[in-house]
C-alpha cells in the first residue's frame, strides 16, 4: 500500500514560495492558505 504524492503546479510552488518569504509565513500557514 503505496502512499499517493500531491502533485503541484509550477505556479502553484511560486505561489506559496512568495507566501512564505515575502510575507514571512512559515511553512504551514502557507500550505492552508
Amino acid at each position: 500500500m503505496t502512499k499517493q504524492r500531491r502533485t503541484f503546479t509550477p505556479e502553484f510552488k511560486r505561489e506559496a514560495a512568495c507566501l512564505v518569504l515575502d510575507q514571512g509565513y512559515s511553512h504551514t500557514e502557507a500550505a492552508r492558505s
